[in-house]
């Protein structure tokens, strides 16, 4: 996750979208937010403000997301690159505003690794050492800025970490990771494509509406399919 894109349109989704998934089967969250270095090209990127009269979304929410994004505004520099402690620290204030607003709503909420340390190519190994996922039912959710990738960009999650994750999930626990649609992907080959190392009926996916990117479950129980039908449709996003 890049600082710049907190607070952001996407974000009203993707909070609202785990929030209830949990609700709905009683689980908390664990977040792992794979925080990356400043990125000055993207200075025009996660300006869209999340929307404040749409219904679907908590009222709570929308008032969080505009505070994340008034930290965030206020600390990043138009044309330069914000000094990695920087990202870090006001990457640590947003995270908490998230922390305080599930536990406002009654879902056990944890970050790993506990010192929100970004990603970097140098301390990969480092950096998925230190996540901390306990043994439990739970939705784990992954939030890279692009997706899955066969590489080991600090951009993407490797194939190779999610399946290290998945053979040593819980079996009531659920992956989720963020997906970006590349400009020349078809949404109907791009989950497929990307976990099909995974055993056959492990994954189900929910799209965005405007094509930009999906949320793929990874999870080892049939019971989730009627919870995330039922939330996409709340949502109205496409199933």
């Amino acid at each position: 996750m890049n600082l710049r894109f907190f607070g952001d349109e996407r974000d009203a989704f993707k909070f609202s979208l785990l929030e209830k998934l949990c609700k709905g089967l009683g689980i908390g969250l664990t977040y792992v937010p794979m925080l990356t270095q400043d990125d000055p090209e993207k200075r025009n990127e996660g300006k869209k403000e999340a929307p404040k009269d749409d219904e679907r979304f908590d009222p709570d929410l929308i008032e969080m997301l505009e505070k994340c994004k008034k930290i965030k505004l206020a600390a990043l520099p138009d044309n330069k690159k914000l000094p990695d402690e920087c990202v870090v620290e006001k990457s640590s204030e947003i995270i908490g505003l998230i922390s305080s607003y599930f536990s406002k709503k009654h879902i056990n909420f944890k970050c790993t690794p506990e010192d929100n340390r970004l990603l970097l190519k140098e301390n990969r190994l480092d950096y998925f050492n230190k996540i901390n996922i306990e043994d439990k039912a739970q939705l784990i959710f992954f939030d890279p800025d692009t997706g899955l990738s066969k590489t080991g960009h600090e951009k993407h999650l490797c194939f190779c970490e999610l399946k290290d994750f998945f053979d040593n999930l819980n079996e009531n626990a659920i992956i989720v990771i963020y997906q970006h649609r590349g400009r020349l992907e078809r949404w109907d080959t791009v989950p497929e494509k990307k976990i099909n190392y995974l055993p056959k009926n492990t994954f189900a996916f929910i799209k965005l509406d405007g094509d930009v990117g999906c949320f793929i479950f990874v999870k080892k129980s049939a019971k989730f399919n009627e919870i995330k039908d039922k939330t996409a449709y709340d949502l109205q996003i496409y199933n």
